[in-house]
C-alpha cells in the first residue's frame, strides 16, 4: 500500500482460474462525492479511458448512510510464465507513475471535491 496525497495505491497480487498470476497495481482516489456526482465523474472517467493507455478508471458506489460515489483505477498485467524482476521494476514503476498522473488529473478536473491539502 502506498499512500499518496491524493489518493491510495495497491499492489496486488491475484490467482486466476487458469493457473495465471496477476499483478494489479489498484488506485482509490481520496474523494467520496455524493452520489449526485456520478455522472460527472463518469463523464471525467470516459474522458480519461478515452485519452490514456493506463489506468482503466470505473466509478464505485460507497456503502455509508448517504450514497457516496469515487473513482478508482487499475492496471493489470498478467503473468503466464512469471516475471524477472527488471520486467516486474518496469511494470511497477510505469503502473505507478500512470495511477499518480490520474489522481493529479482529478485534483485539476475536480478541484471542488478536494477537500484535503497537500504535503509539502
Amino acid at each position: 500500500m502506498l499512500p499518496f496525497d491524493d489518493g491510495l495505491i495497491l499492489i496486488l497480487l491475484l490467482p486466476s482460474p487458469q493457473n495465471v498470476e496477476v499483478v494489479e497495481v489498484q488506485g482509490r482516489w481520496r474523494a467520496e462525492a455524493p452520489a449526485t456526482w456520478a455522472d460527472a465523474l463518469v463523464e471525467v472517467a470516459t474522458r480519461v479511458n478515452a485519452h490514456n493507455i493506463m489506468p482503466k478508471v470505473t466509478l464505485v458506489t460507497l456503502e455509508d448512510e448517504e450514497p457516496k460515489v469515487s473513482l478508482v483505477s487499475s492496471v493489470p498485467h498478467f503473468c503466464p510464465s512469471g516475471l524477472s524482476d527488471a520486467q516486474l521494476r518496469a511494470f511497477l514503476t510505469q503502473a505507478i507513475v500512470y495511477t499518480s498522473e490520474f489522481f493529479s488529473t482529478l485534483r485539476t478536473e475536480l478541484p471542488e471535491l478536494v477537500t484535503w491539502e497537500e504535503t509539502p
